[in-house]
């Protein structure tokens, strides 16, 4: 139907879609430098990215700043998109009032690594272990400083610990077998996990 409620014909419709010079507008899901939103009334919308990051993102930091669990989910949404540094004094924050305190940790440590900031990261992670015992995934990112470092066989060991203590990460697990598949090939890789639960060996 037309604007007010008049039928378009076929002839119409078409010559309006391919006037001379058109061109169809590409679709805002496919473009890489646009995020989907979603208004107030639930209406969906495309944005830059920059636009998101430097008008939106803040102001959803503000708004989520003492719920430790939005905060942490716009974090971790903010890391998938490379926005690292923007993120940094809310993943501060987030360590200081969480109250789960290996997540709150954990984002800061990794928040801290991605910013290349690797000593105060590994003090982020090491006073977790300290006060609060060892946890498998807590010490994978531990792992990952050190890889980040280069320290190779010591990023593999704490890797390998942080295994132990916790067999069911999938991220840890998916890791430590793509070390022995570059190192040795796909044989060696599969030897890391038995066939009935993936747990390494």
């Amino acid at each position: 139907m037309g604007l007010f409620g008049k039928k378009e014909s076929n002839a119409e419709s078409t010559s309006v879609s391919t006037q001379a010079g058109s061109t169809p507008k590409a679709d805002p899901r496919t473009d890489p430098n646009r995020i989907q939103v979603f208004d107030e009334f639930g209406r969906e919308l495309f944005i830059t990215k920059e636009h998101w990051r430097t008008n939106v993102l803040p102001g959803s930091i503000k708004k989520s700043w003492d719920n430790p669990d939005q905060l942490y989910n716009l974090i971790v949404g903010s890391l998938n998109d490379g926005y690292f540094a923007d993120v940094l004094e809310a993943a501060k924050h987030l360590h200081g009032i969480d109250s789960v305190t290996a997540r709150g940790a954990c984002i800061y440590g990794i928040v801290l690594t991605k910013n290349n900031r690797l000593d105060e990261a590994e003090v982020v992670f090491r006073s977790q272990l300290e006060k609060h015992g060892e946890e498998g995934y807590v010490l994978t990112n531990l792992a990952k400083v050190y890889s980040a470092r280069n320290e190779t066989q010591k990023a593999e060991d704490t890797l390998w610990h942080g295994l132990e203590v916790d067999p069911n990460q999938d991220n840890g697990l998916a890791w430590y077998v793509a070390i022995h598949r570059d190192r040795s090939g796909e044989a060696a890789a599969q030897s890391r996990t038995t066939p009935c639960c993936g747990t390494p060996r």
